[in-house]
């Protein structure tokens, strides 16, 4: 299920999620700037490793809370769990896991 955020919404998350966990309405539940299957904000990438001067990449850009790929059924990584990361490290990760990188 997916809706949209609003004020009420982003300020009882936590009471949501935790209700919906505990009466087993969901098995986990968490917030995106975008849906999974759509990029709705992009942001510029103004240093990366081998940058030429005056370079730049315009990069799709999803925030998201704690448990998103659990709860979109993803899986990355191996016993790895994602914190903030900077868009040059989402990059590189994403680069690790479809190109075969370690």
């Amino acid at each position: 299920m997916t809706t949209n955020m609003n004020d009420d919404l982003q300020k009882n998350f936590t009471a949501l999620k935790n209700e919906l966990i505990s009466k087993g309405i969901a098995s986990s539940v968490t917030t995106a700037t975008s849906p999974a299957t759509d990029v709705w904000w992009h942001s510029d990438v103004d240093y990366w490793p081998g940058k030429n001067a005056g370079e730049t990449i315009e990069m799709g850009t999803i925030q998201v809370s704690e448990d998103y790929f659990k709860t979109v059924g993803m899986k990355m990584f191996e016993e790895e769990t994602f914190q903030m990361l900077t868009i040059v490290q989402a990059s590189y990760l994403m680069k690790r896991q479809f190109n075969g990188y370690d």
